[in-house]
């Protein structure tokens, strides 16, 4: 489990957040991201898309990366491979979709999506 994000660099305009200077909670067994178009929440799931097991990069800028603490407060960096895939994360976001589904123009206006 993940309880915050100590620090990002290099991924648009989540660039240079550091967790101390903004002193956000922990984050709870379940957490809702939410805000303005262009504010930063599909790169922050694309950040936390790092740390997925047997998924390729996701779509970020050269050298994005986060550091985040455990509640061990241990951190995990995502530019080391040794941190990837150490903690059981699964990102639902537009990547998710386009893997899923080829032609998601074509979906039923109700189905089910799995990977």
């Amino acid at each position: 489990m993940l309880s915050n994000i100590l620090s990002i660099s290099s991924a648009g305009v989540l660039t240079g957040y550091t967790g101390a200077s903004v002193n956000l909670p922990d984050f709870k067994q379940k957490n809702l991201i939410y805000g303005w178009n262009a504010s930063g929440k599909t790169t922050l799931s694309r950040l936390f898309g790092q740390l997925e097991l047997g998924l390729a990069g996701p779509q970020l800028p050269d050298g994005a990366h986060a550091i985040w603490k455990n509640p061990c407060g241990t951190q995990l960096d995502s530019r080391r491979e040794a941190d990837r895939a150490t903690i059981n994360v699964r990102v639902f976001n537009r990547d998710f979709v386009e893997r899923n589904l080829s032609d998601h123009t074509r979906a039923p206006s109700l189905f089910i999506i799995g990977e």
